[in-house]
Order: structure tokens, then sequence, then C-alpha cells
């Protein structure tokens, strides 16, 4: 898609992401960021596991911290 172009344009460098399915599409996004070099927040307060298997949500975001995603919390971005 055109949103790396449309993201490297606006100089952004950071991304704060959240979203359903911890266990997929969020983790999927993370990893891909990463790999582009973009710093992430994830949004611990705005994500949600689907858990197909017991503890997928919490493997997902122990897979993302790992590769270097901070976690933050909305309300804490409020203040």
């Amino acid at each position: 898609t055109p949103l790396r172009r449309h993201l490297q344009a606006l100089g952004v460098r950071r991304l704060f992401i959240g979203g359903l399915a911890t266990d997929y599409c969020v983790l999927h996004t993370v990893k891909d960021a990463r790999t582009l070099g973009y710093s992430v927040c994830l949004l611990m307060d705005g994500i949600k596991a689907v858990n197909l298997r017991p503890d997928d949500g919490r493997h997902a975001e122990e897979d993302m911290l790992r590769l270097g995603a901070v976690p933050v919390r909305v309300e804490d971005l409020a203040a």
C-alpha cells in the first residue's frame, strides 16, 4: 500500500498501534512497523485478542514487546 510513502512524506517516526485481534492483525502490524524502522507504542488498553488457543494474546504481547514496542495506556497519554 502507499501508506509507507505517506508516513515518510509526513516525517512520521513513531506509531501508536491498537486494535482487535492482538494475536493477528495487531501483532503483524507491529512486526511490519518495527521492520520498517518505526518506533512503536503499543496501546495496551486499546487491544483485544481472539485467543483461538489459550494465551495467544499474551504471547503476542510478549513478542511485540520483545520486538521493541513500548507499552502505553491511552489514559496515560491524556495526562
